[in-house]
């Protein structure tokens, strides 16, 4: 997976905004702060300036706009924060 170049600290750095969104939002706990998904995303948004919302926007694209394999797209995730 080229995006995490062997080291799991190489997707901090490339997607800062987020590994932010996913380690402050959804992490292990997510459910004991917001009831659904769609609440933890409302609640981001209500939180995050712009610039942080739309530099997050950009990273997921980034993501997205591979062909990383599912299973690759997993430990990313993990790697980011999120469970």
């Amino acid at each position: 997976m080229q995006l995490l170049a062997g080291h799991p600290m190489n997707s901090e750095i490339r997607f800062p905004a987020l590994k932010h969104w996913l380690s402050g939002y959804f992490h292990e706990d997510w459910v004991d702060d917001d009831r659904t998904p769609d609440d933890v995303l409302k609640r981001y948004a209500s939180d995050a300036s712009r610039d942080d919302r739309d530099r997050c926007c950009r990273e997921i694209e980034a993501v997205l706009s591979t062909d990383m394999k599912e299973a690759d797209l997993a430990k990313l995730l993990f790697q980011l924060g999120s469970y």
